[in-house]
């Protein structure tokens, strides 16, 4: 039981973990660097990882957010290995284990002080699993899963976007609305498909 469960249990710790850093976060934001505690509209996750904040003070939440990073990449480390069981395809199954576990290795890697290097190269690659994933999910009959990967899809993108164009203002508050839109899909992938979805691929590739 506990085991069907692994990637549920794994992010539920994580978000506990994140949460419990934002509450002993010192302060300081982009936008106000003499700010107290956490602001989810003005603060990034990313705020929570170094040993100062930006306020000067020490960062007391630095190791709760390293630990819901690890427990959080581990998470959509067990996910992808689980997703790529499901589809029939060998490329697109080793694309997803392989890329994700990329992705997360690097997603571990951003609380080291190469956060910006690391975060391109751990989106880059996230970004990559979630259209292949999606490319899939697009073949079942499951609409609602559709549209949610779609929308999750065009999320990240944007997110993207804005933080390559440098945009602070919203960014804070679309980066935690993707965080957790993310999560909501990834869950329900999780759970809601399996191998059965995929079941035509399968024999359209024997007609061949």
């Amino acid at each position: 039981m506990i085991k069907k469960n692994y990637v549920l249990i794994g992010i539920s710790v994580s978000l506990i973990l994140f949460f419990i850093a934002t509450l002993k976060y010192s302060g300081g934001s982009l936008l106000d660097k003499n700010s107290i505690g956490f602001d989810w509209t003005k603060n990034f996750i990313s705020n929570l990882f170094p040993a100062k904040a930006i306020n000067g003070l020490d960062n007391k939440s630095r190791y709760w957010a390293e630990a819901g990073v690890i427990f959080l990449s581990i998470s959509y480390a067990l996910f992808f290995l689980n997703f790529s069981k499901k589809i029939p395809s060998k490329v697109a199954s080793n694309c997803i284990k392989y890329l994700g576990a990329g992705s997360m290795v690097c997603t571990f890697l951003i609380v080291i002080p190469f956060h910006d290097l690391m975060v391109i190269i751990a989106s880059s690659l996230f970004l990559t699993n979630i259209f292949t994933i999606t490319f899939y999910v697009l073949k079942t009959n499951l609409n609602l899963l559709k549209f949610a990967s779609v929308i999750c899809l065009l999320m990240f993108i944007y997110f993207l976007s804005m933080y390559a164009s440098e945009n602070w203002n919203w960014l804070p508050i679309i980066q935690k609305v993707t965080f957790l839109s993310t999560i909501l899909v990834t869950l329900c992938l999780e759970y809601f498909i399996n191998a059965n979805h995929f079941e035509h691929l399968k024999m359209k590739q024997k007609s061949y």
